[in-house]
């Protein structure tokens, strides 16, 4: 994603959506954050998803400003700032409410029930990731279901129903395995 940044901001396009809901260029920003974070570079991954944060309230487009307020929160998760993720993830919910994409929508609403599962109230964190779930799976949507079963298992687990969660992450992993998809393979483990 570096490469691509480099080359929006080359061709002076960093205000563009390219055809897309999204300005390409700060949702790049933040998704290079959070690939950071993953790879244990947590403050400079949350410094890139800030300033691509940053850049998305520069503009009036409600998804990209709803989108690169996702992947903080998931650094904050990483982090175990549970509080602080569930702002983000509220607030970004708040945005995505007038977008409506349900795609984005399910994937936080899967975030802020991790989030409030840590912060004490793991039943309702299990009905927001099943919300999410529920609204993929009806939509069709295939490339989040092994992320959301993983919330609900995380979910499920935090509240001491361990049957529920070992049978949300056996799906989880059944999903992202069918789907190859390395991360919640990993995860769902």
């Amino acid at each position: 994603s570096s490469k691509m940044i480099h080359a929006i901001q080359k061709a002076g396009k960093e205000k563009d959506n390219f055809g897309g809901p999204a300005l390409v260029y700060p949702a790049f920003f933040s998704l290079s954050g959070f690939s950071l974070a993953h790879l244990g570079k947590i403050d400079e991954g949350m410094s890139r998803c800030v300033y691509g944060l940053e850049e998305a309230i520069g503009s009036d487009n409600l998804f990209t400003i709803s989108l690169c307020r996702y992947f903080p929160g998931m650094i904050l998760l990483l982090r175990g700032a549970w509080n602080e993720a569930k702002a983000y993830f509220m607030t970004c919910l708040k945005g995505l409410e007038q977008v409506k994409f349900i795609q984005i929508e399910a994937i936080v609403k899967g975030g802020l029930g991790v989030a409030e599962a840590y912060i004490g109230d793991p039943v309702h964190g299990r009905a927001l990731a099943q919300e999410g779930l529920n609204a993929v799976q009806e939509a069709g949507i295939k490339s989040q279901v092994s992320t959301l079963q993983c919330y609900a298992g995380i979910c499920c687990h935090e509240s001491c129903d361990f049957s529920d969660a070992l049978l949300f992450m056996n799906k989880s992993l059944a999903t992202a395995r069918k789907n190859d998809e390395s991360y919640f393979k990993g995860k769902a483990l």
